[in-house]
């Protein structure tokens, strides 16, 4: 869902996914979180010290050497001999410095990432105004195929009052299912979204096959860019179906029309254009034209 912009007509009409940059979303939370550590308890043993020192020790590094990212004291491993000899509060100590190390890495692993983002609901009186330009913008409807790259690339958001704690040690048994972890969560004021997204790491990704599905207009939006998103529509060979959103006159919803080919759609742009449009008057007029779609 978005205003109208000429790029988010190139996606549909070149078949690409567009991937943003998390710093420049709106929600300034965006990917927050606390990597826990396990700390040494008091009955371990001087084994298990040394053995707990050498496994964080062990992953940061192997990490952060995948990764390509600078990894602070990465040569300062404390000898077996200096291990054996910690007491609980330097062994603590140490694995508190790997950690500060640790999560500098993964934040700049994490912040290499882009998102493209969804919503379930294509009614949302509050998606149609904050991003779809207060109905003078679009909604493109995708669909998700099953299988690798598909449905499995995809996760739901989930929404919490508080911020998620990530374990350090849950990184090492699965590192794609830690980093993606990191942004799957959102405040709960962000709920109304019912956000699914996908995580990439480059700005565009073609699709082998067409998801986009309906393209739903705002009914504010011009008849000018309606005759654009149709023009190119038309020569891109996209498949034609679209529908309009508007107000719906007996609560506060959004009602969508019929699925409506292209010379349906110009029609009743045509129809409201330049008289009442942007007005309930409007919405009467959309709702008996509508009827008439078969």
């Amino acid at each position: 869902m978005t205003g109208y912009k000429s790029n988010a007509l190139d996606s549909i009409v070149n078949k690409y996914l567009y991937f943003s940059d998390f710093t420049n979303l709106n929600d300034a939370s965006e990917s927050r979180l606390r990597i826990e550590y396990q700390k040494c308890r008091t009955n371990r043993d001087r084994d298990d010290r040394k053995k707990l020192i050498q496994k964080y020790m062990k992953g940061a590094r192997k990490y952060a050497m995948e990764i390509g990212v600078g990894y602070p004291k990465i040569d300062n491993i404390p000898s077996k001999w200096h291990i054996n000899h910690l007491d609980q509060k330097g062994v603590d100590d140490q694995i508190e410095e790997i950690m500060r190390n640790f999560s500098s890495a993964v934040r700049e692993h994490v912040h290499r990432n882009r998102v493209c983002c969804f919503s379930r609901d294509n009614r949302s009186e509050l998606m149609w105004g904050h991003y779809a330009d207060g109905m003078k913008g679009v909604c493109v409807e995708i669909y998700v195929p099953d299988g690798e790259g598909g449905a499995k690339a995809f996760m739901e958001v989930e929404y919490s009052n508080d911020v998620v704690n990530a374990n350090f040690l849950n990184f090492f048994e699965d590192q794609d299912a830690f980093i993606r972890s990191i942004h799957k969560y959102k405040s709960k004021s962000w709920e109304y979204e019912e956000e699914v997204r996908a995580i990439y790491t480059k700005e565009k990704l073609y699709l082998r096959e067409n998801m986009f599905g309906t393209i739903i207009l705002g009914f504010k939006c011009s008849l000018e860019n309606v005759e654009k998103v149709v023009s190119s529509v038309r020569a891109a060979g996209v498949e034609e179906d679209f529908k309009i959103a508007y107000p719906s006159a007996e609560n506060y919803g959004v009602n969508l029309t019929k699925t409506m080919d292209s010379d349906q759609l110009l029609a009743l742009f045509n129809l409201l254009n330049g008289s009442e449009m942007r007005t309930m008057q409007a919405v009467d007029k959309l709702e008996r034209f509508t009827e008439t779609i078969s």
